[in-house]
């Protein structure tokens, strides 16, 4: 889906669909939607407390291990945004190479 702000724009926007309790399920979240919602069930990640607890990276992690074929990068940008409230596309290039190399285990923090 093609955005229809300019490309390069890294302004920050308030998203009506993010809240900032912890609970709740993962589909009221910025970027995740039903069908991610209900793979991240699979993976034993039920709600927006566990997702913040497991992390991002972990809930990825077990995403691409459970569905290698349907889960790309673009589901780790997106678990990143929904917890910071963050459109995944707004993520810098570099911010998204240093989230992929975390994921892989090519870097020590997760």
């Amino acid at each position: 889906m093609r955005s229809s702000r300019p490309s390069g724009s890294t302004r920050s926007r308030a998203f009506p669909k993010a809240r900032a309790s912890g609970a709740g399920t993962t589909a009221s979240l910025l970027n995740l939607g039903t069908r991610t919602s209900e793979r991240l069930r699979t993976v034993g990640i039920a709600d927006e407390a566990t997702l913040r607890a497991v992390g991002a990276t972990e809930a990825y992690r077990r995403l691409k291990a459970a569905f290698p074929r349907q889960v790309s990068a673009v589901a780790l940008y997106a678990l990143h945004g929904a917890l910071t409230n963050t459109h995944w596309n707004d993520f810098p290039p570099e911010v998204k190479a240093q989230m992929r190399a975390r994921a892989e285990g090519h870097d020590d923090e997760s």
